[in-house]
């Protein structure tokens, strides 16, 4: 089978990713929203889940949940961080699921006969539809476990 990594087809510059680990990385706010995401969703870096979006969605948490942050106790703002999360996750989920699907979508649209055969042991043009839907399937299962990016 052709080893085929999502990230090659993903921009490695990510502009979201870049300024939170210049700008908040190791800062106690980005360790809380860390630490919440990992606890409240365990596979939230994989494609499966934000995946490429997870750093526009840590982004978008930090930018909604700073200034309660700086001017309220622990207790307060942690409370307010976990629903603040619980409440934008599943939404931001299904978006970010469903441009995964279609950056697989649009990697097997783009690959070559000789890639194509080499990934699923037959040519494109001798699969029936069925066939064809099944590879797709397979694909984006074996990639919806990789993770995007990591927030250490």
């Amino acid at each position: 089978m052709y080893n085929f990594q999502l990230d090659e087809y993903v921009d490695s510059l990510n502009e979201d990713y870049e300024l939170i680990m210049n700008e908040y990385s190791g800062t106690e706010l980005f360790s809380e929203i860390i630490h919440a995401l990992n606890w409240l969703f365990p596979d939230w870096k994989m494609n499966k889940e934000l995946g490429c979006g997870a750093p526009e969605f840590v982004l978008s948490v930090i930018h909604n949940t700073e200034e309660i942050f700086e001017s309220s106790c622990q207790k307060e703002f942690l409370k307010f961080l976990y629903d603040h999360i619980t409440d934008c996750y599943d939404s931001s989920r299904i978006f970010y699921n469903d441009s995964f699907k279609m950056k697989c979508n649009n990697i097997l649209a783009n690959l070559t006969e000789d890639e194509f055969e080499r990934e699923f042991g037959m040519l494109e043009s001798k699969m029936t539809k069925k066939e064809i839907c099944k590879s797709f399937e397979i694909f984006q299962k074996k990639l919806s476990n990789d993770i995007a990016y990591h927030f250490e």
